[in-house]
């Protein structure tokens, strides 16, 4: 038996004992089949209980993680637009940013990916049915996967953004490293 029908036949037997044990017991003219029928009505109770609890945290999943999609799109955003102002100062400045072009433009697409499964996560959230566990397991299953996947594509547009900047900084390096000639003969 796994942990859920042990608490469920748990919650269940302490209900009964609680509420109506004392009044079964009490009577003997109480036929077994009737108890049995209260046992049924409870547990399609519980089960009713727990499917319409599944289905509510997957609205707060889909809320909370639409939040959070938008706060990381935003600052990634905000973070690629200052990359690329940094890339067109060096490019009038006449130095090598291609290696920083390539990765922004995968980050840009790595950031639209992700934005992309995010907004399919948040919709297999909202349509989780209310009817049975059998029906809502794939759905919930499948919109944790998107969301999986909308994170790896934000780590890897963060990821080319940080190869974007060290090329620009590497850029920068040789820059002072070497001399400038002097004008004055």
């Amino acid at each position: 038996m796994n942990i859920q029908k042990i608490a469920l036949t748990g919650a269940t037997l302490a209900t009964l004992f609680a509420g109506s044990a004392s009044t079964v017991f009490a009577s003997t003219d109480t036929p077994p089949s009737s108890l049995r029928g209260e046992i049924r009505e409870q547990k399609k109770e519980i089960r009713s209980d727990r499917q319409e609890l599944r289905s509510t945290v997957a609205k707060k999943r889909s809320e909370e993680l639409s939040k959070h999609c938008a706060q990381v799109v935003t600052n990634l955003t905000s973070i690629i637009t200052r990359v690329d102002s940094r890339i067109a100062k060096q490019k009038t400045d006449g130095k090598d940013v291609a290696s920083a072009e390539t990765a922004i433009a995968e980050a840009k697409t790595a950031l639209a990916s992700g934005k992309t499964y995010c907004d399919q996560a948040v919709a297999k959230f909202d349509s989780v049915p209310t009817d049975k566990w059998s029906t809502q397991q794939p759905v919930i299953r499948e919109a944790k996967e998107l969301a999986k996947q909308s994170r790896e594509m934000f780590v890897k547009a963060r990821k080319a953004i940080g190869t974007a900047v060290k090329a620009l900084v590497s850029n920068v390096r040789k820059a002072k490293a070497s001399p400038t000639p002097s004008t004055n003969q």
